[in-house]
């Protein structure tokens, strides 16, 4: 769980530098207010002027600006006071990244000072930060001055009006900064974890999640600048709708997902059959609109077609509550990204108010959902690894004795004396079987029997050494391996057993039952194979009972000689 570890602190290390973004207190004051421009009624920026004269402008206390979606065009005036007595430079942040024409008119008592263009709308320029927005460097005169802004935007218009020192401008940007780079740290991380998982699991669901984590990292950087700062600043066209694209692109992938990790396609078939021609409208409205420009089409469904989708696969997960292991936990991953969704999109069309939280919730929303569903995927692989490691237990020892195996045995002897015959160290190997076992299952009952191999096989493992092997070579009958042992030490050590298991009777249902073994002991000599030995070991087992039970017979084989 180390990774998830590094998921958590990484979050929580993304939320505290989000929310320290503190700078120095500016030596100047501002007023900020806005208004919107009819569709059909472009206006010239004396008329703007007369109109803010005139009080149809709306206040706004903190600057942070969103007209919404479907706005032709809006204005903003700042009215700035520079009470110093020098003129102070800052950079002015206008708007977001994505808004296609963007004219700053800087005036003063003389008339218009400077004016400025900027948006997406023309090749990349300097003014256009990724992941801080457009931006410009101003000089606030002494006194008084007023800026206008006039923005154009076929997506929703945002405007967080700021402006920083330049003192401030390399802390704001180097935050800006490490906060995408904690972000996508994780999510490339968490990607990176998913294909490996696919690759050695062979797992579609992971696969399904990497893709799904790709196309919101894309979409992201999208959102953001870095997509049309990287990949295409000269392409205008690209800009407009590529976003948008990827976004309903993201939103299927996302119920690809959903239906692969719900398994959807089994548990609600109707469901299923719905959800296939849903994902088909949302290729072809978002592809037709592109085709044709219809740019307000276009952005409007691919944020209304995000949001639904969310939406979707948050009552996929209620549907399959008490149906899906872990649905619950699926549940709370995807509330946290609707719950985020929705208010940027919020933020975004102008209903609720900008702030940077909420400009950002989908980000934060977005990982935490990560850091849920890598929680799910890595408790599921641990399962299914925990699946495995039993199902090679169950292949490898004995489920009653937890001895190993007759196969298991096998196996990992034919090793250890491949290993020591090369290194010329002695090997011995004992089977023994419990005398009388049959009188022991017909006069107690097969349970009884079933807890004398129990007690003989935990006397075994508690009186024998870690290189040891014990396996259960078939009904009563038992093998030990002894390495480095000849035939006279091993002899000494197997007589020792055969006390210990005289003198342990088995305490069971207020009953007494005495068991003993007979043994037969065989050192390796030359060449002998593991058949070989086993089947000397069972004569000297068998002379031992002719004998009369409850003894140990060794030799060293081939030799034969009986000690």
């Amino acid at each position: 769980m180390s990774i998830l570890r590094f998921f958590f602190v990484s979050f929580v290390v993304f939320g505290c530098l989000f929310f320290s973004n503190s700078y120095a207190q500016n030596t100047f004051t501002y007023e900020v207010d806005s208004l919107k421009e009819s569709a059909n009624q472009p206006l010239s920026l004396e008329e703007v002027k007369q109109m803010f004269a005139m009080g149809k402008g709306a206040d706004s206390e903190n600057g942070l600006l969103t007209l919404g979606i479907g706005t032709h065009a809006g204005w903003v005036r700042i009215r700035v006071n520079n009470p110093t007595e020098h003129i102070i430079t800052q950079r002015l942040t206008t708007g977001v990244t994505w808004i296609n024409y963007l004219d700053l008119y800087q005036i003063h008592d003389s008339g218009v000072v400077k004016k400025w263009s900027a948006g997406d709308a023309f090749a990349r320029t300097k003014e256009i930060l990724p992941s801080v927005g457009i931006v410009f460097n101003v000089s606030l005169p002494i006194g008084e001055s007023e800026f206008y802004i006039r923005a154009q935007a076929n997506d929703p218009i945002v405007m967080p009006i700021q402006f920083l020192s330049l003192d401030d401008v390399a802390d704001h940007d180097l935050l800006a900064g490490i906060l995408y780079g904690v972000m996508y740290g994780i999510l490339l991380t968490l990607l990176g974890y998913n294909i490996i998982l696919y690759h050695s699991l062979k797992q579609t669901r992971f696969a399904f999640y990497s893709v799904y984590i790709g196309s919101f990292i894309i979409m992201n950087t999208g959102y953001n600048g870095f997509l049309f700062s990287w990949m295409h600043p000269n392409n205008s066209q690209l800009q407009n709708y590529l976003t948008l694209n990827i976004m309903v692109v993201h939103s299927i992938l996302g119920l690809l997902f959903t239906m692969k990790f719900l398994d959807v396609k089994r548990y609600r078939p109707k469901l299923f059959s719905f959800v296939l021609p849903y994902m088909g409208i949302g290729i072809f409205s978002i592809v037709i609109s592109t085709l044709f420009q219809w740019h307000f089409f276009a952005a409007f469904f691919a944020f209304t077609y995000l949001a639904i989708t969310t939406l979707v696969m948050v009552l996929l997960g209620v549907l399959h509550l008490n149906i899906v292991e872990r649905a619950n936990y699926f549940l709370l991953a995807v509330t946290a990204s609707m719950i985020g969704l929705f208010i940027t999109v919020a933020t975004n069309a102008g209903v609720v108010p900008f702030t940077y939280f909420g400009y950002h919730a989908a980000e934060f929303g977005v990982l935490l959902e990560a850091i849920v569903l890598a929680f799910i995927l890595s408790a599921d692989l641990k399962m299914k690894e925990n699946e495995r490691l039993k199902a090679e237990y169950l292949a490898a020892f004995d489920p009653l004795t937890n001895l190993l195996n007759r196969r298991s045995f096998f196996a990992l002897a034919s090793q250890k004396i491949n290993r020591f015959k090369a290194e010329g160290i002695p090997l011995s190997i004992v089977v023994m079987d419990i005398d009388h076992f049959k009188k022991v299952n017909d006069t107690y009952g097969h349970h009884v029997g079933d807890e004398a191999l129990i007690h003989v096989a935990t006397i075994l493992k508690e009186n024998t050494r870690k290189d040891d092997l014990i396996g259960r070579y078939g009904g009563e009958e038992l093998v030990i391996l002894l390495p480095k042992d000849d035939c006279k030490r091993a002899s000494l050590f197997t007589e020792r057993l055969r006390i210990v298991l005289q003198q342990t009777p088995l305490e069971t249902g207020g009953m007494t039952v005495n068991l003993t073994a007979s043994f037969g002991v065989v050192e390796l000599k030359d060449k002998v194979s593991l058949d070989e030995m086993l089947k000397q070991a069972d004569v000297l087992l068998y002379q031992a009972k002719k004998n009369g039970r409850n003894q140990v017979v060794s030799a060293i084989f081939p030799e034969g000689a009986v000690n």
